[in-house]
């Protein structure tokens, strides 16, 4: 995980409507594995931006997806 600070704090200040959060580790089989660290990097490499925080977890992917809960 050394590069996913560079380059997290990169595609935010790029494309900060184009990157979404997202894991497969509880669906492959890797449920021991402790996310946090991970989830906690991405909150740093938002550098504590509300609106881009709301946008990495949730509105991005409402946007890729086409859904939302607010209609």
């Amino acid at each position: 995980m050394r590069d996913l600070e560079p380059v997290g704090r990169e595609l935010n200040k790029k494309a900060p409507t184009r990157v979404v959060y997202s894991t497969a580790w509880r669906h492959l089989g890797f449920g021991s594995i402790d996310s946090s660290l991970f989830v906690e990097k991405c909150y740093e490499g938002c550098e504590s931006d509300p609106d881009l925080i709301e946008k990495l977890f949730r509105l991005n992917a409402e946007n890729l997806w086409d859904v939302s809960d607010h209609e």
